[in-house]
């Protein structure tokens, strides 16, 4: 429990800081993970119900997107995004709404999420921040009665260059981030009955890196070799994980 809050800690120090200085993301997340950004926020529309954003923070989609405060009331009954950086959730709460409701929380603990609705979690890079295995035994405990629905977009550990460039950039994050392993993507996915992995970013970030703009034929590419040809656990920069009853 010690090492738990320790983490949790360090996670909420981090965070505060980066967002008082709002830091843009590189550009290679915008062209070369285009698909894997409009493909988790897809994913997402196909469901309905209660929607529980995790370590959203300042990139909430529902303040990247307005097509998602429109539905709030209609095809999701309401929303809560949740983060451990008090820093950021302030700043979104001028964003709150009847239906959608921004809080300081622990992933690893989730006390803003009801346990008699039907939960739809989706996060976009905040679970290899996270203790996996307590996050999910939190997950399924506070559905158990209910059905559920995860949808996950997480950076992964098998790219070469990924692993060169989180050597050269400590500083840009805490001890305690990993990206998803093989053997991690395991755990997440048999914790659902059913679930569905798609795997982003290898051709694509390259060409963004050099040309500093998105590739259709290099998505298309990538979707044949990652996916197609089994090569992204390998290769990929990012991978979307969905699971539900």
């Amino acid at each position: 429990m010690k090492k738990l809050e320790e983490r949790t800690q360090s996670e909420r120090i981090f965070h505060n800081k980066r967002f008082r200085i709002k830091p843009k993301l590189p550009r290679y997340y915008e062209h070369g993970l285009r698909n894997w950004y409009s493909d988790y926020k897809k994913a997402i529309l196909k469901r309905s119900g209660v929607l529980i954003e995790i370590g959203a923070g300042l990139e909430s989609i529902f303040i990247e997107d307005c097509i998602f405060i429109n539905l709030l009331g209609k095809k999701f009954k309401k929303a809560i995004s949740i983060d451990i950086s008090e820093v950021a959730i302030s700043t979104c709460k001028e964003f709150e709404s009847e239906n959608l409701i921004f809080k300081v929380d622990d992933g690893h603990i989730l006390k803003s999420v009801m346990t008699d609705e039907e939960n739809v979690f989706v996060g976009r890079g905040i679970v290899h921040h996270l203790d996996v295995n307590k996050f999910l035994e939190k997950i399924i405990q506070k559905t158990e009665k209910n059905s559920a629905t995860f949808i996950f977009a997480e950076p992964i550990a098998g790219n070469p260059f990924l692993r060169l460039y989180r050597l050269m950039t400590p500083l840009s994050r805490t001890k305690y981030e990993k990206p998803l392993t093989t053997n991690v993507i395991r755990t997440i996915r048999s914790s659902a009955k059913n679930t569905s992995v798609r795997y982003y970013g290898f051709a694509s970030v390259i060409y963004s890196i050099l040309f500093n703009k998105s590739s259709m034929f290099m998505e298309g590419l990538d979707f044949v070799l990652l996916n197609k040809c089994g090569l992204g656990r390998f290769l990929a920069w990012a991978i979307l994980i969905e699971g539900w009853k």
